[in-house]
């Protein structure tokens, strides 16, 4: 269920932030800028970092008490 009310919750909020380019006028540093730290844009970008940190955490534990 955990897992299920998780997708659910990303899913939900992929929708609403609708992500987007930038036109080509402008350039790639402003794009990735804008896709990175944009107001609309920066819940899923924290939402990512928080996930990454999570699966990196879980993955360190499992090595330790494995090496262990």
């Amino acid at each position: 269920m955990r897992l299920i009310s998780g997708l659910l919750i990303f899913f939900g909020a992929t929708d609403i932030l609708l992500a987007h380019s930038l036109d080509g006028e402008h350039g790639l540093a402003e794009q990735v800028g804008h896709q990175l730290v944009g107001f609309h844009h920066l819940p899923l970008t924290i939402l990512l970092i928080a996930a990454g940190l999570v699966a990196l955490r879980t993955w360190y534990e499992k090595t330790a008490a494995r090496d262990n």
